[in-house]
């Protein structure tokens, strides 16, 4: 709603839009996700958490965001469900 009336930034309304065209395209979005993940994962290695993130800086004034495990949801799904099918 914020969107469509334009009372977002345009930085927000640039996000959305880029995220929005990867989103439709979930090769690329997956490629992009998995290298993020482990971007964030080894910036943040020693204390496991992230105190400053481009884009969500008002966020992270106040709070800390917990880094990601190195991989994807998706990722280790993956390779959970390929392992189980290995087990059966």
């Amino acid at each position: 709603e914020s969107y469509q009336q334009h009372q977002s930034s345009w930085m927000m309304r640039l996000i959305l839009v880029l995220w929005a065209s990867l989103a439709g395209r979930p090769k690329y979005y997956r490629w992009l996700t998995n290298i993020l993940s482990r971007l964030m994962h080894s910036v943040a290695r020693r204390r496991g958490r992230l105190q400053r993130l481009p884009f969500v800086s008002a966020w992270t004034r106040s709070r800390d965001f917990p880094a990601p495990q190195g991989e994807t949801f998706i990722t280790a799904w993956a390779k959970q469900t390929e392992q189980q099918r290995v087990d059966q």
